[in-house]
């Protein structure tokens, strides 16, 4: 594998843990973020 692509697999996954952890301290907080993706479509905040 070529190393710029495994660098940039590492980052993109790293965002995504991020996100799942914001995710998380927001819901522990009693904050309700919501899906915005839902199976791969982006769906509009109500």
């Amino acid at each position: 594998m070529r190393p710029y692509l495994a660098a940039h697999e590492r980052r993109e996954e790293a965002r995504r843990q991020r996100a799942r952890r914001r995710a998380l301290w927001f819901a522990v907080h009693g904050v309700y973020l919501g899906p915005r993706r839902i199976h791969g479509v982006e769906v509009a905040a109500s």
